[in-house]
This record gives C-alpha cells, structure tokens and sequence, in this order.
C-alpha cells in the first residue's frame, strides 16, 4: 500500500475512534504533508476550501494564534494538559513552514550570491584576456589606452575600433574608384570609415 493509502487509513481511523469527520482527521495532518500531497484529499479542498487556505497559508501570527483556539475550542476544560498539548501541535505546523520558508530563502540567496560572484570572476578573466590581446598589437600608448578605455579616436583602424567597442550592429559598405567608404552602427552612432581608417562620427540624440 502506498504512503498515500497508509495515512489516509491512519486518518480516517482515527476520525472513527473519536467520532471526527474526515475534515476533523485531516486537522491532525502537518501542513507540510498537506502541501505536498494536496490531491490526496480532495474533499477537503472542495468540502472547506477557506479553512485548508487557512490550514495552509498563514502569514500572520494573530491569525494562527486564532486558529490554534479554534482547533483546540473542543478539548474539555477538565484537560488543560490536553489543551496545551492540542495547541502546541498547531504551532508545530507553523514553525515547520517558516522554517522550511528559511531554509528555501537561505538557498536561494546562496546560489545568487554563487551566481554573482562566477559572473564577476568570468568578467575578470575576460577582461584580463582582452587586455593581454591589446597589448600584444604594440599600438601606439595613446591608441593602447583608449583602446583599453573602450573609447574610440579618429585616425583609428577599423581593428583598433572594433577592439574598442566590438561588433557593429549594421554595416553598410560602398566601393567605388576612391576607394571603399564603410558605415558602422552602434545605436543611435555611425561610425564612418574610408579605406580601413575611421574619419568622422555621428551620434543621433
């Protein structure tokens, strides 16, 4: 039999023994089973939906302190152990949802910061790679730096600028007796070029 039958045996045994419906059963059911296995009592669902939103999706203290009474309202006077015992399994249910809540919010803050700290040190050896191309190309020390910089000059190569600022998004070529003239986009600026050399710039604003 499965996990599933054996507890539902297990409930619906103990509604017998003391006279509780199935709904009175399932009270006894941490909240954490309830969340895992919520097509297992489908009646419930449909027969109390407000009460297994209750049962199931406290936030706010008062509201499970309510609760808790109105669960234990039932157990005689004459056995107050009984009573603390009765509210006390309800707060159990609580503290085992905030603290598996915790548990998944400490996991998830732990793998961002895992992620951030991979996407900073893969930056960092991109960044030391690209910097060891630069150098090796013996550029001029002003053109080096701005290359670095990722600032582009006029009189630069089309090689030094795409270093600088990567991949144009579009460009557009033309050739002709004087030469070949190339427009690059990046954005809202075009990058113009003749014969390989950049001459002039546009930005659009």
């Amino acid at each position: 039999m499965s996990r599933v039958g054996v507890l539902l045996l297990c409930a619906l045994s103990m509604a017998s023994t003391m006279m509780w419906n199935p709904t009175d059963a399932l009270a006894a059911m941490p909240c954490s089973w309830i969340k895992k296995n919520p097509d297992a009592w489908p009646f419930y669902k449909q027969k109390d939906p407000e009460t297994y939103k209750e049962r199931c999706e406290f936030d706010d203290k008062d509201s499970w302190e309510s609760w808790a009474r109105t669960a234990c309202e039932n157990v005689p006077e004459s056995e107050p152990q009984k009573y603390r015992d009765c509210l006390a399994e309800r707060y159990q249910f609580r503290n085992e949802i905030r603290t598996e809540e915790r548990r998944q919010e400490a996991d998830r803050l732990a793998k961002e910061k895992a992620e951030r700290q991979t996407a900073i040190a893969t930056q960092k050896a991109t960044d030391v790679k690209r910097i060891a191309n630069i150098k090796a190309k013996k550029w001029p020390a002003d053109i080096e730096k701005a290359v670095i910089d990722k600032k582009i000059r006029l009189g630069m190569t089309d090689e030094q600028v795409r270093m600088a600022w990567g991949k144009p998004e579009t460009v557009n070529r033309s050739v002709g007796s004087w030469g070949r003239h190339e427009q690059w986009v990046y954005g809202s600026t075009y990058l113009y070029f003749e014969n390989d050399l950049l001459k002039s710039y546009q930005e659009s604003r």
